[in-house]
């Protein structure tokens, strides 16, 4: 049985073969202190393990955060909606859509600074990145203008 990473728990439907994640509120809660502290704080790993052992938080294997416990988490591509599969001695991830708490902008700031360059090798990762990125600029630019891209008079 797969498990589930930090923040999220897994029902799964053995005869529709299907899984639903769930958000745990107190360890989403814990998380998005952790990604901003990273992002904005500055924080070590130890220093955001220790906080998270502070409050009383176990990792998914049921033991205390350690720094290099900290940095798996937040190197996790399931937190901007992508499923790590294994294949033939292959790891590929895929899209799969579910209800998700981190920014996107705040996991790719705190892949930088962990130093995890690794994920922009990763063809499907970069594309999901184009995809989400091209998505949000076409909203900011439908919200600044009022209208899609394609409905300027340019396109038509």
């Amino acid at each position: 049985m797969i498990k589930p990473p930090f923040g999220y728990t897994i029902e799964y439907h053995p005869i529709l073969r299907k899984r639903w994640y769930w958000i745990k509120k107190d360890e989403a809660d814990a998380l998005i202190e952790v990604f901003g502290s990273l992002v904005y704080g500055g924080n070590t790993l130890q220093n955001l393990a220790n906080q998270l052992n502070k409050e009383g938080f176990l990792t998914t294997r049921g033991k205390p955060f350690t720094s290099q416990s900290v940095r798996t988490m937040i190197k996790e591509p399931f937190y901007i909606n992508l499923i790590r599969r294994r294949r033939n001695g292959k790891t590929t991830y895929e899209y799969e859509e579910y209800e998700t708490f981190i920014n996107i902008g705040h996991w790719l700031r705190a892949q930088i600074m962990i130093n995890n360059i690794d994920v922009f090798n990763e063809p499907n990762i970069l594309k999901h990145l184009q995809d989400v990125t091209y998505d949000q600029e076409a909203i900011n630019y439908k919200l600044e203008f009022g209208f899609d891209y394609y409905e300027h008079e340019l396109f038509t």
